[in-house]
């Protein structure tokens, strides 16, 4: 069989430069601008009705913006319909012809290029085998799983060698278990064909462990870019932090060189973080669950609280425990407590928000 893996040469950067979008008087998109690198996997996450797939489909054609503009290198494409763009498009339903075999499905986009049978045939069998799926073509969509059906469209999407994927929240449908394998074969076949790829999602475990870079976005606009470890560890919004992720999110005032939330908590506030909070007003202080560390009686604590609940999960316990703040802080660690047990606990991380 031929080989038909593609090399960088053929990867595409998606430039987006100020992209308004509206719908009536709804405005759907902002004013979006982002830069997405050739053969990077490249994901939009936000809750539901921020604009992620709107900017999707914008990209692919779907939907024109009303301003601004979108590169496929330094090829305007702003206005082109997605049957001129060469793209593969892998929707939330899987959009499979159920009068079709799998065969079919998956040559359709070869067979409206005017591509020969017997090339047809060497492709379909290639997108097949790269899916897991060989010797299913004469199927029909009815007689395969939800997970099989999804690899098809994947396949019809990939099958016309695109120069650029874009999946529209592919997974939502499918159980845990499968989402998860499923999630990590895209990722895998992405970095094998070397292609670049855009993929919608609201589930942040699903954007932070397959993505390169990640834009999380809300409300028509994106409030961050970046790495995974930025987005989880580095949240530069409010948002960001409460959305990706578990979050302890704890209103407080700064006092002196320091934090404070109630007379049980006090976090000692580097110098960059005092400058950014002026003396005596509000300000919030984010950290993560396991950016907790317990410390003895002898140890400097951040703060001091007793347990009031606790979940099991496996091999972490997840502990509320009242600090005197308005609402409990959550601490996970594998080390077993009791309702009711006293700690002391010190930040090991945070960010500041003023």
């Amino acid at each position: 069989m031929k080989n038909y893996e593609r090399n960088d040469a053929q990867a595409v950067s998606v430039t987006i430069e100020n992209v308004v979008k509206k719908f009536g008087s709804f405005q759907a998109l902002g004013g979006v601008s982002l830069s997405i690198r050739s053969g990077e996997f490249f994901t939009l996450l936000g809750p539901s009705g921020c604009g992620k797939t709107t900017l999707l489909r914008c990209t692919a054609g779907f939907e024109r913006p009303t301003s601004g503009r979108i590169l496929f290198n330094d090829a305007d494409m702003t206005h082109i319909p997605p049957w001129e763009k060469n793209i593969g498009f892998v929707f939330q339903n899987y959009a499979l012809w159920p009068n079709k075999s799998v065969y079919a499905n998956i040559a359709y986009g070869l067979e409206i290029r005017k591509k020969s049978a017997s090339f047809i045939r060497e492709k379909v069998e290639w997108a097949l085998e790269l899916l897991g799926l060989p010797g299913i073509g004469n199927k029909m969509p009815e007689q395969l799983s939800g997970g099989q059906q999804q690899r098809v469209a994947i396949a019809r999407a990939l099958v016309i060698d695109p120069t650029i994927l874009l999946l529209d929240e592919p997974l939502s449908n499918l159980d845990a278990k499968l989402r998860i394998s499923l999630r990590f074969q895209i990722r895998e076949i992405q970095k094998k064909l070397k292609i670049t790829a855009i993929y919608v999602t609201h589930d942040q475990e699903e954007a932070l462990e397959i993505s390169d870079r990640i834009a999380v976005m809300n409300e028509g606009l994106v409030l961050q870019i970046g790495t995974p470890e930025d987005i989880y560890e580095r949240p530069a919004r409010r948002f960001v932090a409460d959305f990706v992720g578990k979050a302890n999110i704890v209103p407080g005032r700064r006092e002196g060189d320091a934090f404070i939330c109630s007379e049980r908590f006090r976090i000692s506030l580097a110098p960059e973080d005092r400058a950014q909070a002026p003396e005596g007003r509000g300000a919030e202080i984010m950290f993560r669950p396991e950016a907790l560390r317990e410390v003895g009686e002898s140890g400097r604590a951040d703060m001091e609280g007793r347990i009031t609940d606790f979940l099991y999960h496996g091999n972490i316990r997840r502990y509320m425990v009242d600090a005197g703040c308005p609402a409990p802080v959550v601490y996970e660690t594998s080390i077993p407590h009791s309702i009711g047990e006293s700690l002391r606990l010190a930040v090991t991380q945070y960010r500041l928000y003023a």
